[in-house]
């Protein structure tokens, strides 16, 4: 089983290299740039990580962590933005675990973040990237 990754962001482009990338990576990702449309496509798909992008038109990503974080689903979130100010890190830092800017996501350090996360909330997942290895 692969570490399970819904990316939420309205930019398609954004999402389609992402996807590519955390999927060389060896993470199953879902991807999709209808925010309104994240929960359902998370109860059908169940990931292990949700990362949201802040701004994203007429819906506010913040308030989309904060459903996610609301819900009994156990998962990790992360925030990615064209740029995170300290204001918002600190108005976040309880809800998401993960902070990025968009223009470090391909940065080895982001892809190593998400797996320490995901294999802290998830033991089983760290059993099989082991075993991967």
């Amino acid at each position: 089983m692969n570490t399970r990754i819904l990316l939420v962001d309205d930019d398609q482009d954004f999402l389609e290299a992402f996807e590519l990338y955390l999927t060389r990576h060896g993470f199953s990702i879902l991807s999709t740039q209808e925010p309104k449309r994240a929960r359902d496509l998370a109860a059908e798909f169940r990931p292990h990580i949700v990362v949201v992008d802040l701004n994203m038109g007429d819906v506010d990503g913040a308030e989309l962590l904060e459903e996610f974080y609301m819900d009994t689903e156990d998962r990790v979130l992360a925030v990615v933005s064209a740029n995170i100010d300290t204001d918002t890190y600190r108005s976040l830092h309880n809800t998401a675990a993960i902070f990025c800017c968009k223009s470090k996501l391909t940065d080895p350090q982001f892809i190593a973040e998400l797996r320490k996360y995901a294999c802290f909330r998830f033991p089983e997942l760290e059993t099989q990237l082991a075993e991967a290895n």
